[in-house]
Protein backbone atom coordinates (compact mmCIF):
# COMPACT_ATOMS: atom_id res chain seq x y z
CA UNK A 1 0.00 0.00 0.00
CA UNK A 2 1.22 3.28 -0.84
CA UNK A 3 0.50 6.18 1.22
CA UNK A 4 0.28 9.54 -0.35
CA UNK A 5 2.07 12.48 0.70
CA UNK A 6 1.65 15.75 0.59
CA UNK A 7 4.73 18.07 -0.33
CA UNK A 8 5.77 20.28 2.33
CA UNK A 9 5.17 23.70 0.59
CA UNK A 10 1.21 22.75 0.22
CA UNK A 11 1.39 21.34 3.85
CA UNK A 12 3.05 24.94 5.07
CA UNK A 13 0.87 26.97 2.94
CA UNK A 14 -2.18 25.13 4.38
CA UNK A 15 -1.23 26.08 8.02
CA UNK A 16 -0.25 29.83 7.30
CA UNK A 17 -3.70 30.34 5.38
CA UNK A 18 -5.44 28.20 9.25
CA UNK A 19 -3.26 30.67 11.10
CA UNK A 20 -4.38 33.66 8.95
CA UNK A 21 -8.05 32.88 9.09
CA UNK A 22 -7.67 32.20 13.13
CA UNK A 23 -5.87 35.58 13.13
CA UNK A 24 -9.01 37.42 11.41
CA UNK A 25 -11.36 35.97 13.74
CA UNK A 26 -9.76 37.44 16.82
CA UNK A 27 -8.96 40.66 15.14
CA UNK A 28 -12.73 40.80 14.94
CA UNK A 29 -12.98 40.37 19.09
CA UNK A 30 -10.33 42.53 19.51
CA UNK A 31 -12.24 45.20 17.25
CA UNK A 32 -15.62 44.41 19.63
CA UNK A 33 -13.86 44.91 22.64
CA UNK A 34 -12.17 48.06 21.52
CA UNK A 35 -15.59 49.59 20.63
CA UNK A 36 -17.02 49.02 23.69
CA UNK A 37 -13.90 50.28 26.00
CA UNK A 38 -14.46 53.22 23.62
CA UNK A 39 -17.90 53.61 24.36
CA UNK A 40 -17.15 54.16 28.29
CA UNK A 41 -15.14 56.70 27.34
CA UNK A 42 -17.81 58.65 26.30
CA UNK A 43 -20.65 58.28 28.98
CA UNK A 44 -21.13 60.87 30.97
CA UNK A 45 -20.28 59.07 34.22
CA UNK A 46 -16.85 58.92 32.79
CA UNK A 47 -16.55 62.26 34.25
CA UNK A 48 -16.93 61.45 37.98
CA UNK A 49 -14.54 58.68 37.65
CA UNK A 50 -11.20 59.49 39.94
CA UNK A 51 -8.13 60.68 37.50
CA UNK A 52 -6.23 57.35 38.28
CA UNK A 53 -9.38 55.76 36.97
CA UNK A 54 -9.90 57.41 33.68
CA UNK A 55 -6.28 56.98 33.13
CA UNK A 56 -6.17 53.62 33.69
CA UNK A 57 -9.27 52.98 31.16
CA UNK A 58 -7.12 55.39 28.74
CA UNK A 59 -3.71 52.70 29.08
CA UNK A 60 -6.47 50.19 28.71
CA UNK A 61 -7.36 51.29 25.16
CA UNK A 62 -3.51 51.85 24.09
CA UNK A 63 -3.03 48.65 25.22
CA UNK A 64 -6.31 47.70 22.56
CA UNK A 65 -4.87 49.62 20.12
CA UNK A 66 -1.72 47.85 20.30
CA UNK A 67 -3.32 44.70 20.72
CA UNK A 68 -5.50 45.03 17.22
CA UNK A 69 -2.01 46.23 15.51
CA UNK A 70 -0.10 43.43 16.36
CA UNK A 71 -2.85 41.10 14.99
CA UNK A 72 -3.30 43.05 11.96
CA UNK A 73 0.44 43.26 11.44
CA UNK A 74 1.06 39.02 10.11
CA UNK A 75 -1.99 39.42 7.70
CA UNK A 76 -0.62 42.95 5.46
CA UNK A 77 2.56 40.86 4.21
CA UNK A 78 0.30 37.77 3.14
CA UNK A 79 -2.30 39.17 1.29
CA UNK A 80 -2.95 37.81 -2.20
Amino acid sequence: MRRDISPPRADLSKKVKTALDETRLLMLGAQVLFGFQLNAVFQEAFADLSQTTRLLACAGQLLMVIAIALLIAPSMGAAP
